[in-house]
């Protein structure tokens, strides 16, 4: 072959990329597209404490509230004091009495004394010395020493 026929030769050859080239380099950057996407959404997901520990907080509240209303008298005092204070739920001295009164009735200390707190404050109950009496006698007979003080103070004449 002379020069002019691998000129020609050269003319006929095709230029640019092989068919097969162009389309792995199109799933190559379909791949790392969708790689940025996953890191992004990675990222997005574990850089954010708030919500998981919010998730977790939920998780939590849910779990004791279930324990409350299976009759475990320690959640269902948690769940009182939820209400009294408005730390989970809405304030509401009714429905912290009704779940006060269910642990206090299974004998609970800590709910018995502050059932009778409840009482003697006439906070979702009309005030009653004689039931906040009869409340911190229940606990203090248990040893809680919060509920002999207020016994003391209620039987001199004070709240």
């Amino acid at each position: 072959m002379d020069v002019k026929g691998v000129a020609e030769q050269a003319g006929k050859r095709k230029t640019g990329w092989p068919r097969w080239a162009k389309w792995s380099a199109i799933a190559a950057g379909l791949f790392l597209c969708l790689l940025a996407l996953a890191v992004v959404l990675i990222v997005e997901v574990a850089s954010d404490p708030e919500k998981e520990a919010l998730n977790e907080e939920d998780r939590i509240h849910q779990e004791i509230q279930n324990q409350a209303e299976a009759g475990d008298a320690h959640a269902q005092d948690i769940v009182g004091g939820w209400y009294e204070l408005s730390i989970v739920r809405a304030l509401d001295y009714a429905e912290a009495v009704k779940w006060y009164r269910l642990a206090a009735d299974q004998g609970y200390a800590v709910a018995q004394f502050h059932l009778g707190r409840m009482y003697a404050e006439g906070k979702g109950v009309e005030q009653d010395r004689a039931q906040a009496a009869m409340w911190f006698r229940k606990a203090a007979d248990q040893g809680y020493a919060e509920a002999k003080q207020r016994l003391k103070l209620l039987e001199a004449g004070q709240n």
